[in-house]
């Protein structure tokens, strides 16, 4: 992949599309929509944008507020639980994004829909990446969101990520964490599916760099490109997924 080339929405879009369950039929299939019904469908939106000044790709975030009574003050994207109304994922990301943030699902460019990742207690979360204005002006809902922040994407395939062990079902997996300073008194510590999520979306847009896998029960993983961090994943989920049903055995 050349890394050099000048990046625009259709060039994240085209390096993208062999992990949009939109665009591949067989990818598709492996997450059929009736697969695990004890797991909750949900979607997020990957918010990416260019910034003016430098034309750096950037992703936006949000800190969820202290008094949710899931995933208090952790770093996110905006998103939540598919409603009966919806028409698909893409309906649920943009409609969660308007609830949060303010942001305007006509002002929203989706380049991708990207497999589903395993977030506990049981929900199946569809990232949902488009491009959003560069000059979007957040207004936070205080009843869910602390604050909002956005972070150079390019920092999920070249900064240092940490990997934290959990454990599900029995399961040992290892979680990666990226700390980021976003301002002199507040560090936004980047994890789990949000953190997994971005070093994804980088990989694929920006190639391969030496380093860890993303989600692996392995002790010692070697460097993978691309491709093996999103086969990891996809095996992370069905395997969570499969250990969570109502008395399963493996």
């Amino acid at each position: 992949m050349d890394g050099h080339q000048q990046l625009t929405v259709d060039v994240v879009q085209s390096r993208l599309r062999r992990f949009d369950l939109r665009q591949d039929g067989r990818l598709s299939a492996m997450f059929p929509s009736n697969q695990y019904p004890h797991i909750r469908r949900c979607a997020t939106l990957v918010p990416l944008f260019f910034t003016p000044h430098d034309h750096e790709l950037h992703v936006l975030l949000t800190q969820r507020a202290a008094t949710l009574r899931t995933h208090a003050s952790s770093v996110a994207f905006p998103g939540g639980v598919q409603d009966p109304d919806d028409e698909d994922d893409t309906h649920t990301a943009l409609r969660e994004a308007h609830e949060e943030i303010g942001l305007q699902p006509s002002d929203v460019t989706v380049v991708a829909l990207l497999p589903p990742t395993f977030v506990r207690p049981l929900s199946a979360v569809y990232p949902v990446v488009g491009f959003i204005p560069a000059d979007f002006q957040p207004v936070p809902n205080p009843h869910e969101v602390a604050r909002v922040f956005s972070v150079p994407l390019r920092l999920f395939v070249e900064a240092e990520v940490a990997f934290l062990p959990f454990s599900v079902e029995g399961l040992e997996f290892r979680s990666p964490v990226l700390i980021y300073p976003v301002q002199p008194d507040w560090q936004a510590r980047i994890w789990g599916m949000t953190c997994s999520t971005c070093m994804l979306v980088a990989r694929a847009v920006y190639g391969s760099r030496a380093g860890p896998g993303l989600l692996t029960s392995s002790d010692h993983p070697g460097p993978e490109d691309e491709e093996d961090v999103f086969r990891n994943a996809q095996t992370a989920y069905h395997a969570l997924c499969q250990a969570t049903r109502p008395h399963s055995r493996l």
